[in-house]
């Protein structure tokens, strides 16, 4: 079997013709269907290819303005809850020096 497919990051975009057994194009193609109830999830918005490393400098960028801001609203109204314990109100967050870092 011939098969033909594009090289997209190397060469410049140029097509690649292969001979391959009927074998082996059955099995590269079913490596490509997923199992009944998955769905397939690609990167969209500010995570898409293009641009990507500009748009999340440019959110990085905004959050550092209000980070302090972000960190108080999180300490008032996402962790306002009791300890499962004892009950009491008095839940003291330890860290959450991560919660503002974005994946690159």
């Amino acid at each position: 079997m011939t098969h033909t497919s594009t090289q997209y990051r190397k060469d410049g975009n140029k097509e690649k013709i292969e001979e391959i057994s009927d074998e082996k194009f059955t099995e590269r193609f079913a490596m490509h269907i997923l199992p009944k109830g998955f769905r397939k999830i690609k990167a969209y918005g500010i995570f898409a290819n293009a641009y990507r490393e500009e748009r999340i400098a440019k959110i990085k960028e905004v959050i550092s303005k209000i980070r302090d801001r972000i960190i108080e609203f999180v300490r008032k109204e996402v962790f306002k809850r009791c300890c499962p314990e004892c009950g009491s109100e008095d839940v003291e967050i330890i860290s959450i020096d991560n919660l503002l870092e974005l994946p690159t």
